[in-house]
């Protein structure tokens, strides 16, 4: 399958570099023989220069996961987004939108 797995490696920002989700989440999928393209928030939030909590990079992370997603759905058939996202990350509109496209969406 390929997968769009949207997520901050760490399980916690007070903890930089535990890569929990990482390695309880992305490893064992991969392991399983999934393709997983990853969107990291934490990356994205340095190249924003903006913090992840904030209305700025909502507004900017939910234009550019959507056309992410439409972009990689074109290059290859994307079976799942899989993500961990909190409203203050993203407009609920955006998750709406990669349903329409006909990805089943997942997030926790």
């Amino acid at each position: 399958m390929n997968i769009i797995l949207v997520y901050s490696p760490a399980g916690n920002d007070a903890v930089p570099n535990s890569m929990t989700w990482y390695k309880n989440l992305c490893e064992p999928l991969i392991d399983l023989g999934h393709n997983i393209i990853q969107v990291r928030i934490d990356s994205l939030e340095k190249s924003f220069n903006l913090k992840k909590n904030t209305p700025q990079f909502r507004s900017k992370f939910s234009e550019y996961l959507l056309d992410f997603v439409k972009t990689e759905n074109q290059n290859q058939n994307i079976n799942l987004f899989f993500s961990y996202l909190m409203d203050c990350n993203i407009y609920p509109d955006v998750i709406s939108e990669i349903k329409k496209i006909g990805i089943p969406t997942a997030n926790f």
